[in-house]
């Protein structure tokens, strides 16, 4: 049986009371470059943005919650951050080394509708090579596997729909935004053991839960089910919606893939994959960004939407975290879901 014992985190804050107390790590000789990133006009975290130290090949990554931890032994300059459907930035570095926060603006420019290709699309490739290994990488494909997770969920609301509405006034979305930032809409936390056997037997037992606006403990079973926990399916589910795989076969047909970037990992690299439905293409897609390990060209980490958000109701990101288990097995550490309300 593969084993696990390992925290899976829904929506962007487990870390709030870590970053809210800033600490210097001191590790022998080393000292981490501590901070986050977050979204400028939204304020949310960033996951898996790219950080490169005073413009040296070797690259860093925030978490799944925006935060970085870099160990550093030199003086540093400066960081360069890059994220797909962002602005490149540089944030100099003063004598502050921890508590940093740094804000990045998204680029409004669609690159997927200026690209050509003279010849084959180089992401294919990648692609390919990924969907050939899918078995093999998946951890829903193991004979068996145990963890236990502690799961928390949350709801916002987007507060910028509200200047659109003529019976609000700036005073009523103030004390909206004041509010918001003291509590959420909702808020559930619980710890949940699962056992699965191959191909489908899977077993989910509530340990412990705390629900505010919910009295019934069972609902706590849902956040689980908010997204596949795997992203190697055909049929990717979030939410109560089910979208094709960019990752699915036939996925190329449908789906339209660009490297953004290629990360150095010690002897193996990282390439960033962005994705959307292609142009004229009637199905339900989702856009975002993979990042491909060359090691048995697994996911490392993904980022998705639907293509298609609601107009008014609530829309959905999901994030999700990967490491090579015990040198054998790729398995997802920490999955994230993000839902706000829209009006």
């Amino acid at each position: 049986m593969f084993q696990l014992r390992k925290w899976i985190t829904c929506f962007n804050f487990c870390l709030f009371i870590f970053c809210t107390n800033p600490i210097i790590l001191y590790s022998q000789q080393d000292y981490f470059l501590r901070g986050n990133v977050i979204d400028s006009h939204t304020k949310e975290p960033l996951a898996f943005v790219n950080i490169t130290l005073n413009n040296i090949y070797k690259t860093y990554q925030t978490d799944i919650d925006g935060v970085f931890n870099i160990p550093i032994s030199s003086e540093i300059d400066s960081l360069k951050l890059s994220y797909v459907g962002y602005e490149t930035a540089t944030y100099k570095i003063t004598n502050q080394y921890r508590d940093i926060k740094i804000e990045l603006k998204r680029n409004t420019i669609n690159l997927s509708e200026v690209v050509i290709f003279p010849g084959e699309n180089p992401a294919h490739r990648i692609i390919n090579n990924v969907i050939e290994n899918r078995n093999k990488n998946n951890p829903e494909k193991l004979s068996s596997f145990s963890y236990t997770s502690y799961n928390k969920m949350t709801f916002t609301a987007n507060l910028d729909s509200l200047k659109n509405n003529s019976i609000t006034t700036d005073t009523t979305i103030l004390k909206a935004k004041k509010l918001l930032e003291k509590q959420y809409l909702f808020l559930m936390e619980s710890i949940i053991e699962r056992k699965f056997l191959y191909p489908d037997n899977n077993n989910e037992k509530l340990i412990a839960s705390k629900i505010s606006g919910f009295k019934d403990p069972l609902f706590a079973l849902l956040v689980t089910q908010m997204q596949s926990f795997s992203f190697y399916n055909e049929v990717i589910h979030i939410g109560d919606k089910n979208y094709i795989n960019p990752i699915s076969k036939g996925s190329i047909d449908k789906y339209f893939f660009l490297i953004e970037d290629t990360l150095i990992e010690g002897k193996d690299s990282v390439y960033i994959i962005s994705f959307q439905p292609k142009k004229n293409k009637n199905f339900d897609g989702l856009k975002g960004a993979l990042y491909i390990h060359t090691n048995q060209y697994a996911i490392q980490n993904v980022i998705a939407e639907p293509f298609f958000q609601d107009q008014a109701g609530i829309t959905v990101k999901i994030q999700q975290k990967y490491e090579f288990l015990e040198q054998n097995q790729w398995f997802p550490v920490q999955l994230n879901s993000d839902f706000t309300f829209i009006t």
